[in-house]
């Protein structure tokens, strides 16, 4: 996806916060690659944008036929893509992500449209964080891991990449499940999820806030595939090279063995001439993650 990069301010503005003691922290150049520092204020807002879904191997998948009306699965014109209103707050050091997703409607149905809301809570303490980009980490029922990695752009936009981490038995690297890939702008302080209380949420409502998606998620943007990055020295290399999952919206996923029995899940997302990388390193016992390390490469 290609943006601008933000301002500081923007990124002050909309990165998620690692909050010790209500100060103003710095994460050790060993753990980001480059020294940044943690905006201590916590993050709230609301943003309006798109979500595409893929499969762990990087297909774009359609949206689930019981969302949509039958007379677009009729003419054979299944969405692959939803409208999502996001709301983030803190609160007693957890952040509250709140989502409204739009459920596909034609006629008379964009009057009032269906919805799917879905919540996450985050403890700050799991959340890393640098000038331009957000990593968490939280669980889902049954022990499994959940990724969530924002990258910042220009003029309030964000992309988030959200996936559950399957973790093999036997010493087998860690691997993606299907993939959340958002594309958000900011549209103004946090509501609390509450945008569809009471019904009403109309099409031109929801058009208005979330924009068109210009279709971002089926590769009409730059995606990186195609350039010769230049490696970072901070990138220790995966065993064999690793395994890796190019989605058609500037975004990439690679996941392997590192020498010594760790293991890596590395997400990037294309910054116009630049991509950032966000490194994930785990023990050999995959219970937790042991290092965030960001870094940038050029074409």
């Amino acid at each position: 996806m290609i943006r601008p990069r933000p301002s500081s301010a923007t990124a002050a503005l909309l990165s998620l916060a690692l909050i010790r003691g209500g100060r103003t922290l710095s994460i050790p150049a060993a753990a980001t690659g480059t020294r940044r520092v943690v905006n201590a204020n916590p993050p709230q807002g609301d943003h309006a944008g798109h979500v595409a879904k893929f499969s762990p191997s990087g297909s774009l998948l359609p949206i689930p036929d019981h969302y949509v009306p039958e007379v677009l699965l009729e003419w054979g014109q299944p969405p692959y893509h939803l409208e999502v209103l996001t709301s983030d707050t803190v609160r007693n050091g957890v952040l509250e992500r709140r989502e409204i997703r739009v459920l596909p409607a034609v006629g008379c149905g964009v009057d009032n449209l269906g919805v799917e809301r879905k919540g996450r809570d985050v403890d700050l303490s799991d959340v890393t964080c640098g000038e331009s980009w957000a990593a968490a980490d939280s669980l889902l029922p049954g022990d499994r891991k959940y990724l969530s990695t924002t990258f910042l752009g220009g003029a309030g936009t964000r992309t988030r990449v959200d996936f559950p981490l399957r973790v093999p038995p036997g010493g087998v690297p860690p691997s993606p499940g299907d993939v959340e890939v958002t594309l958000e702008r900011s549209v103004g302080d946090s509501t609390g999820g509450s945008r569809a209380d009471g019904g009403g949420l109309d099409g031109r409502t929801v058009y208005e806030l979330c924009g068109k998606p210009n279709g971002w998620w089926n590769g009409s943007n730059d995606d990186g595939t195609e350039t010769k990055w230049e490696i970072s020295a901070d990138a220790e290399e995966m065993e064999s090279g690793g395994t890796t999952v190019n989605l058609p919206v500037g975004v990439s996923i690679s996941y392997g063995s590192l020498p010594g029995g760790s293991y890596a899940v590395d997400v990037r997302c294309v910054e116009g001439e630049e991509r950032s990388v966000i490194r994930r390193s785990y023990g050999p016992d995959l219970e937790k993650c042991t290092n965030v390390h960001q870094w940038m490469e050029r074409r």
